[in-house]
């Protein structure tokens, strides 16, 4: 069933786990570039032969895109460098996909890096503490940036820091069915997550209840 939906946020880190997530940010964009990379090179080497029909490439791609056994990640984003080879829907000469290709879709990062997902709809900054996140908006967008390896990354570093006095935040967002949806007072962005003591304090605010009591409800669900 199709829902467009969205989630954003920026979320303060304490000092002392901003190296952290940054590596850990660094490492996935690393690890899932080369992935691509090396699946384009397979592709172009074997299923694909190296034609100079774009016709004929496009073709190959499809089917080679069909029955990949990647994740659905590593699949797009070849699909995206590939079809860019021969231009997006024009009929550009195929070529030997390079690593300037892979990089306007899944580039790698350093430890300057300070903005990850390139050619993704979704996207990461980290300036100093702060870390942005938009999942962007689209059909099942919240789940699909959520499965991309750099976004889980992401995800798993947070929930490992050690939160402290005024760190955290929350991610919010919303989708078509809540925003469609006519009782009084609804159709509002929600929480989709919270972290550390401010994304405490948000959502108790949210639930209308005391953070004394959210903290008992959430020690309780333990």
């Amino acid at each position: 069933m199709s829902r467009n939906e969205w989630e954003k946020g920026t979320l303060t880190l304490p000092t002392a786990a901003v190296s952290a997530v940054r590596k850990a940010l660094t490492d996935a964009s690393n690890l899932h570039h080369d992935a691509v990379l090396a699946e384009c090179l397979r592709l172009w080497n074997g299923p694909i032969a190296k034609t100079s029909s774009s016709k004929l490439f496009r073709e190959r791609l499809e089917t080679a895109s069909r029955s990949s056994r990647l994740s659905e990640s590593v699949n797009e984003d070849v699909y995206f460098v590939m079809e860019g080879l021969v231009g997006y829907g024009s009929n550009g000469n195929p070529r030997t996909p390079r690593t300037s290709d892979v990089e306007k879709i899944a580039p790698k990062a350093n430890s300057r890096t300070t903005s990850f997902g390139g050619g993704q709809e979704w996207g990461i900054g980290i300036d100093g503490t702060k870390l942005s996140y938009y999942s962007g908006d689209n059909n099942h967008q919240v789940e699909r940036a959520r499965s991309h390896p750099v976004v889980a990354a992401m995800f798993r570093a947070l929930n490992a820091v050690n939160w402290t006095r005024g760190s955290g935040g929350v991610f919010f967002g919303n989708d078509e069915y809540n925003r469609e949806s006519g009782g009084a007072g609804s159709g509002g962005n929600y929480i989709t997550s919270a972290f550390g003591p401010l994304g405490e304090a948000e959502k108790a605010a949210d639930m209308g209840v005391s953070l004394e009591m959210y903290r008992k409800f959430l020690s309780g669900k333990r």
